[in-house]
């Protein structure tokens, strides 16, 4: 979740990497909002903090489980050379 404050007719940009390169649903279409007007409090602060911990934790699981199978791959492949 990406936040910006823009009083002076700024934008955001709806692309991976406004949304720190997670995609929570692969290979699936999604929509990119924005919640316009929403008060500064420091509850909407803190929920958009947890969401992007969240999403953040989110892409590490994804890349962990990619390099492990990219692992198990080279070593199977070295396996089955040494045969």
């Amino acid at each position: 979740m990406n936040t910006a404050n823009f009083t002076d007719g700024g934008n955001v940009t709806c692309i991976p990497e406004s949304f720190e390169n997670v995609d929570p649903l692969p290979g699936q279409e999604k929509s990119c909002y924005c919640v316009y007007d929403i008060e500064s409090t420091t509850v909407w602060h803190d929920y958009i903090y947890e969401k992007k911990v969240y999403w953040r934790n989110v892409k590490i699981a994804q890349e962990t489980a990619a390099a492990e199978a990219a692992a198990a791959a080279e070593e199977e492949r070295l396996r089955l050379l040494a045969e």
